[in-house]
């Protein structure tokens, strides 16, 4: 539900929500399951699922060869962002230079990386 009314907020303020990406150091087989569906009935074809686990394997690849910490989480969350919206972009053929497209994406950049601060920083301390 908190998803649901985040991305309705974010929408009205022209500011793409990533959040759902936070699950990538979360992932298991029921949300994975559950992302499926919703990515599905959505979409028709499950393309943010295919792309979350490419980030999972991705990320997993990452963290053998640097520590996992939160300050790495966040700057490979803000890397993934910035993928995952480029995909978007070229998938929707949208035919703009890569300035234009962070100019205009910049507010959403910074929105991201402050949300999974936040949410990186809460779940850690809920899970000691």
């Amino acid at each position: 539900m908190i998803l649901i009314l985040d991305n309705i907020i974010n929408n009205y303020l022209n500011i793409t929500s990533l959040l759902f990406l936070v699950i990538i150091f979360y992932l298991n087989k029921d949300k994975l399951f559950i992302i499926f569906l919703i990515d599905l009935v959505l979409n028709r074809f499950p393309l943010i699922t295919i792309i979350i686990v490419f980030f999972y394997y991705l990320n997993k690849i990452i963290f053998k060869y640097i520590i996992n910490n939160n300050i790495n989480k966040i700057i490979i969350l803000c890397f993934y962002s910035f993928i995952l919206m480029t995909v978007l972009y070229i998938i929707n053929n949208y035919d703009i230079s890569y300035f234009y497209y962070i100019k205009t994406n910049i507010i959403s950049f910074i929105f991201n990386g402050i949300i999974y601060y936040l949410y990186i920083n809460y779940k850690n301390e809920n899970n000691i």
